[in-house]
């Protein structure tokens, strides 16, 4: 599975080369020097690209004179096009289950749109037509709704996002409304014993808004004292409370807090992460998430391009406590 490098964008240069009929088999390629020139990389990184292009038996190479076009059947099997938002530490954990499961015959390409709508539009409408299949994880942004309903439904599984799926298309996402009130009311008892409980809503974050409803009403619902913050503010982090945080710097943000007054988490406050990764295990003694299973979004995805039929789930949250909460 080859990411989104300056070597994966040679490869798919090629490919483009052999799908408009530029290159023909028998023919030569452009040589290294001449490819560095055109999309300005380094030499290495063109030798890269040929080796794993000679690898997959689609060119060879003579001494002396150069690579050349062996076949212009690029791929028999299923080409995957995979774009996320970031390569956070979830994601990281989403795409390396992906990766591992990927059924034999099926090779993925990873892109990143970084929340960006041109970013998106433009990966869509570059690479779409070299893949079989396209996996996105949408963003909010009201004109996304219309770029996807452009793609094959078919052969599109949207993820993570299911407000931004189609009619018609498979779905893989995570629920953020009920679900999160489901698993905070697994600790009910564990939230009652903090004087307050309180979702930090760090700015410029694109978070499903019906989160926030969701845990408004819980807090309404439970008469469980507690607010919704726009925002890390120190002067708002208290002892006694508890505190669910939707993005790593607000988690570093709070322990930062809590090292400088000396506290120790799940004694002296809680602290609750949305999303789970592999370090929150590690980190000052433990950090408790309210979590989606990423591993298995990763693992369902990965069969999405042999299914006959498509995919229509909703993945619930749980809870990973640790010593934090």
């Amino acid at each position: 599975m080859r990411q989104s490098t300056k070597y994966g964008e040679i490869i798919h240069h090629i490919y483009g080369l052999i799908e408009e009929k530029k290159i023909l088999p028998g023919n030569g390629l452009p040589s290294i020097s001449e490819l560095s020139r055109t999309l300005s990389v380094a030499r290495e990184t063109v030798v890269k690209a040929y080796k794993i292009l000679k690898q997959e038996g689609l060119i060879d190479s003579v001494p002396g004179k150069g690579f050349f076009l062996l076949t212009d059947r690029i791929s028999s099997g299923s080409r995957v096009l995979l774009i996320l938002n970031s390569f956070n530490p979830y994601m990281q954990v989403l795409y390396n289950s992906f990766a591992e499961a990927l059924p034999e015959g099926v090779t993925a390409d990873v892109y990143f749109h970084h929340n960006s709508y041109e970013t998106l539009r433009n990966l869509l409408e570059s690479s779409r037509k070299r893949y079989t299949h396209c996996i996105v994880k949408p963003f909010q942004d009201k004109r996304v709704p219309d770029l996807l309903e452009n793609l094959d439904s078919r052969r599109t599984l949207i993820l993570d996002r299911g407000e931004y799926s189609p009619d018609g298309f498979s779905y893989l996402c995570q629920d953020f409304s009920g679900g999160i009130k489901d698993a905070l009311l697994q600790v009910l008892e564990r939230i009652k014993s903090y004087d307050s409980l309180n979702l930090i809503r760090a700015v410029n974050n694109p978070h499903p808004e019906e989160s926030f409803q969701a845990f408004s009403s819980f807090l309404s619902e439970q008469k469980i004292p507690g607010e919704i913050i726009p925002g890390f503010d120190k002067t708002m982090i208290r002892k006694g409370s508890a505190y669910l945080l939707l993005t790593e710097q607000d988690l570093v943000s709070v322990l930062s807090v809590v090292s400088d007054k000396g506290w120790i988490p799940g004694k002296d406050l809680g602290i609750l992460s949305y999303n789970d990764f592999p370090l929150l295990e590690y980190v000052a003694g433990g950090i408790s998430s309210l979590s989606i299973d990423f591993e298995k979004m990763g693992e369902r995805a990965a069969q999405f391009p042999l299914m006959n039929v498509g995919i229509n789930e909703i993945l619930k949250p749980g809870l990973i406590l640790r010593s934090s909460f």
